[in-house]
């Protein structure tokens, strides 16, 4: 991963619901990086991913819980926030470390976080301080498009969707510099190619429309408007009315309906919950009673090789006494071995000597067969030699 502080840095920034994902990936398919410690896609929310560096959202949900709010708080004024104060201070070590990092080997190295719009002069002021050049990409949608998906994902009421529309971009208006440059998330989908192009006027991007036409598809687009194209239907090219759309907001959306609405949504939203957790103890009831079956099965398991271990143990007792019977017989062996090998030499000596008796009852048979043939003794010696034998 190639350090940050000799590429460009490129802020993607956008609020939720408003096709910064659909943006990145066209950034990424023309050769921008985003590092790799992304945020995982989430079904039905953000298939094909978030493009987001999950430590940079977490130091953005520490700098808002910092200032006591949420990604979804529209009340607070959050403009004016001094981003120098101490109570950053640990957030700033992170962050430069962070930056420090880079997100990748593109030539252009990007980011993209929804709470960017309004942590942004955080960030800035961190790059200017490490020497990163930056730049800021804003990407808009009609606001009631926005509310119509915040409502489908989140459950916000239309108008508290559209409230918070305004407050994301009260803070993109205080906090992006003046070469901020502006798309619409469908000038995105009508022609990718084309607004790449555009972008690499000022950007170090390479086109590359096969590429752009696997990253952008044209359904992703679930939400449209079909009206007279008001301020509510349009989205902002960096030149909106806000007196003119907080106007449009208290006529459609008064904010007195908005909070009965608000009550409304939470109550329903109890009530979804409360049946969910009927289901819930349901299932949790049949899994309760699987698991008592399968401790059960365990414990007869367990009896079982309880079991098997006794036999094992019996086994191996007997075992051992054959091995010592065979050590006994063999040592009885090896001394009828060695008796037999003693036995076998005394034969042996035995069988010597009567060889030896034989050869001399021989010679002594030849010597006296001499002396029968000796004329006159010889007989002599004959009949003394029959006498004796009786």
């Amino acid at each position: 991963m190639k350090p940050l502080t000799s590429r460009k840095l490129l802020f993607v920034v956008g609020m939720h619901r408003s096709g910064t994902s659909a943006l990145c990936a066209a950034l990424q398919a023309s050769g921008a990086s985003f590092g790799s410690d992304l945020l995982d896609p989430m079904s039905d929310v953000n298939d094909e991913g978030f493009w987001e560096d999950s430590e940079l959202v977490a130091i953005n949900e520490a700098l808002l819980e910092a200032l006591a709010v949420n990604w979804y708080s529209v009340s607070s004024d959050l403009t004016a926030t001094d981003w120098a104060a101490e109570v950053f201070s640990d957030l700033r070590v992170r962050a430069k470390a962070l930056l420090e990092r880079g997100f990748g080997d593109g030539a252009l190295q990007a980011i993209k976080d929804p709470r960017l719009c309004v942590t942004l002069p955080f960030w800035r002021a961190i790059c200017d301080e490490i020497g990163v050049e930056t730049k800021v990409l804003v990407i808009s949608r009609a606001p009631l498009e926005i509310a119509r998906s915040l409502e489908k994902r989140d459950g916000f009421p239309l108008g508290y969707g559209l409230y918070l529309y305004l407050h994301y971009r009260k803070c993109i208006a205080a906090n992006c510099p003046q070469d901020t440059q502006y798309v619409t998330y469908d000038q995105l989908l009508a022609g990718p190619a084309m607004l790449m192009q555009q972008l690499a006027d000022s950007l170090p991007l390479l086109v590359d429309e096969d590429a752009l036409g696997a990253a952008v598809r044209g359904d992703l687009k679930h939400h449209s408007t079909e009206g007279d194209g008001s301020l509510l239907e349009r989205a902002d090219d960096g030149t909106i009315d806000f007196t003119a759309l907080e106007a449009a907001l208290e006529k459609d959306y008064p904010q007195q309906r908005l909070m009965a609405e608000l009550v409304a949504a939470m109550v329903a939203r109890g009530q979804e919950l409360s049946e969910k957790g009927i289901e819930f103890e349901v299932a949790l009831g049949e899994k309760a009673r699987q698991h008592i079956e399968a401790l059960a099965t365990l414990d007869e398991r367990d009896q079982q090789i309880a079991g098997l271990d006794t036999r094992l143990a019996e086994a191996g007792r007997h075992l051992s006494e054959a091995l010592a019977t065979i050590s006994e017989r063999d040592e009885q062996l090896v001394g009828l071995d060695q008796r037999l090998a003693t036995l076998g030499d005394e034969h042996s000596h035995a069988l010597s000597v009567l060889r030896e008796r034989d050869e001399q009852l021989d010679a002594l048979q030849t010597t006296r067969d001499k002396i029968f043939k000796m004329p006159l003794i010889g007989m002599l010696f004959k009949a003394l030699w029959y006498h004796a034998r009786g």
